[in-house]
């Protein structure tokens, strides 16, 4: 059976590594992602089936959003992973493209149960279509 595509947006760090490491060692093949066109580029290669995003340099949660707004990638689950300061970067203003949030530093534990959650949503969801 293939292995489930998440995309991931982070920047590199202990939170990368930690999430990549814990969603591969949960069966899930994790496509890494640091600006637009990676994003771009593995969407239309690796057809992911959920978006973990936090805060770039260069791709901020507004821009992000937006490049979500203007392809197919909109309909895929979002979780959004905040840090304190990321109030003061509008990330509220996008609250309803959102599907989840997570706080930094993320929970392993935490993270596998919101996306087990919105997958199994989005699997329900194309049954009743």
């Amino acid at each position: 059976m293939a292995k489930t595509q998440i995309l991931l947006v982070t920047p590199e760090g202990l939170d990368h590594k930690m999430i990549t490491f814990r969603l591969e060692n949960e069966g899930y093949n994790v496509i890494s992602c640091k600006n637009k066109s990676d994003v771009d580029r593995a969407f239309i290669l690796h057809k992911p089936k959920l978006i973990i995003f936090k805060n770039l340099a260069g791709l901020i949660v507004k821009d992000f959003i937006n490049l979500l707004a203007t392809s197919d990638i909109e309909k895929l689950p979002l979780i959004l992973i905040e840090t304190v300061s990321d109030s003061f970067l509008g990330v509220n203003e996008f609250q309803p493209r959102v599907n989840d949030r997570i706080l930094s530093p993320v929970s392993p534990k935490e993270l596998l149960g919101k996306i087990e959650e919105l997958l199994h949503q989005k699997l329900s969801f194309q049954r009743m279509a």
